[in-house]
């Protein structure tokens, strides 16, 4: 009997909320976030929907520099992770570990640089300045025979 592949493949739009960046041990970044949606059904009811979304080295600190509550798309894999809590309660959480990080806004996609003018935070900078700042960037992490993948760039 042939084994179908499976897919583990999730698309979330909304709005990225409570981002903490934390360093593990191994120097890798990681950011724990929430994405917020708001559903529509067709009898004009609304429901919102909250994602526990976990982001690795350039998208944690990506994630870290937007703006509050940014609108976003995340595209990732679901992990589940199964436990018992100090009272000996099963727990069980679902996350999404992403895999790409896109600012949006209400006219599409937006722009999103791994690096950030030094005033960025007292200045918008335009798409022209994003894309000089993108261009110009040493591209550090890129693997080289001088800058191998080792066992503690993996996040899993």
């Amino acid at each position: 009997m042939k084994q179908e592949k499976s897919v583990n493949e999730v698309v979330v739009s909304g709005v990225l909320q409570d981002v903490v960046l934390r360093q593990t041990a191994n120097q890798n970044k990681v950011a724990n976030a929430t994405i917020a949606l708001l559903e529509h059904a067709k009898d004009g009811s609304e429901r919102r929907q909250y994602y526990r979304v976990v982001l690795w080295k350039g998208l944690a600190e990506r994630a870290a520099a937007l703006p509050v509550k940014s609108k976003v798309r995340v595209t990732g894999r679901l992990e589940t992770s199964i436990w018992n809590d100090a009272e000996g309660q099963k727990k069980t959480r679902v996350q999404i570990t992403a895999s790409t990080l896109d600012a949006v806004s209400d006219l599409g996609e937006v722009p999103t640089p791994e690096v950030t003018a030094p005033d960025a935070k007292e200045k918008r900078m335009t798409g022209s300045e994003i894309a000089d700042a993108i261009l110009s960037r040493p591209h550090s992490s890129e693997v080289t025979a001088a800058n191998p993948i080792t066992d503690a760039d993996v996040p899993f």
